[in-house]
């Protein structure tokens, strides 16, 4: 029982962390981990990730506003730095007040 409990202590550490009630990070999928998916998933007591892939500043803000209108709770945004508007997106995130960002490099 005791490796139990060491799991639920780290998992409810996280969930304090995200604000979420499940200590369960939505995946960023491009193109399927938009506004519904990750309302849906925030709403449900996980923490949604907003996949922002080939999207250009506009778009972000739209499903950042989108996402924010389907919830209240907390939800995230993923950005690739291959992006050519990666400087762009990071501005929307940090002006739409996004509560987590996480940036990712793939390795050549």
């Amino acid at each position: 029982m005791k490796k139990y409990e060491k799991i639920k202590k780290i998992m409810d550490r996280g969930c304090k962390i995200l604000g979420s009630d499940y200590a369960i990070l939505g995946g960023a999928m491009t193109w399927i981990s938009e506004s519904n998916l990750v309302s849906t998933m925030s709403n449900a007591g996980m923490f949604g990730v907003l996949a922002s892939g080939a999207m250009d500043g506009d778009l972000l803000k739209n499903e950042i506003t989108l996402t924010q209108s389907k919830t209240d709770r907390n939800f995230g945004v993923n950005i690739i730095l291959m992006n050519p508007k990666l400087h762009d997106l990071i501005d929307v995130c940090v002006f739409e007040m996004a509560w987590l960002l996480s940036i990712w490099a793939l390795e050549e």
